[in-house]
């Protein structure tokens, strides 16, 4: 933009965008069972291109399932975001999602090739892992976090040209101190029927 000259962006695309969110929390609460992973600042993000969305996805649109499941981290893979928990949570839980952005329309190369892995590590050690695809767009995924002091959770393009197209998120991440029930049966209890396949573009 040449001096004197101001780009004051789109009015309706603003209207149409879900605000950024921003952790209020630098480190871990004491006295809390659990919170929401957005809450807490990150303490490293390494994304391939842009900002990580905060309760919105990675342009700025609603999440999936906002409606029943608050906040999460929207991303655009391959993405690792590292967290400092310090001992003070037993489990986390979480729905991996992939998200069709609005820049792009599903081919249908890309509805039966793509697919993101999401993984859960805990001091480097990998706790918990799954692979969606377009047939089922978002899973639960939840792992035991004893012990843990470094908390990393990566999403990865892992077929198709998913790292050219594809948004992520991590949705209603939570951290559980006393967790109502173990990951194996938070999984089990939260599966979701198989998500409708967007339909291919022609």
């Amino acid at each position: 933009v040449e001096t004197g000259q101001w780009f004051r962006g789109d009015e309706a695309l603003r209207d149409n965008a879900v605000p950024q969110g921003f952790p209020p929390l630098t480190a871990v609460p004491q006295g809390v069972n659990s919170m929401l992973l957005t809450e807490l600042m990150p303490t490293k993000i390494d994304q391939m291109r842009g900002a990580i969305g905060l309760d919105r996805g990675f342009f700025g649109e609603t999440l999936p399932l906002a409606d029943s499941q608050p906040g999460g981290i929207g991303m655009r893979a391959p993405c690792a975001i590292e967290y400092d928990l310090n001992q003070q949570f037993t489990q986390m839980t979480a729905f991996a999602a992939i998200i069709n952005p609005p820049e792009s329309d599903i081919c249908l190369s890309r509805q039966r090739g793509e697919t993101i892995r999401f993984t859960i590590l805990g001091d480097n050690r990998k706790l918990a892992e799954t692979t969606i695809s377009w047939k089922n767009t978002t899973v639960p995924l939840a792992a035991d976090l004893t012990g843990v002091k470094k908390l990393k959770l990566e999403a990865a393009p892992a077929g198709g040209p998913a790292w050219l197209h594809m948004g992520s998120a991590w949705i209603s991440p939570t951290l559980w101190r006393n967790p109502p029930t173990t990951a194996a049966e938070w999984v089990r209890q939260h599966t979701l029927q198989e998500t409708p396949t967007p339909a291919a573009a022609d």
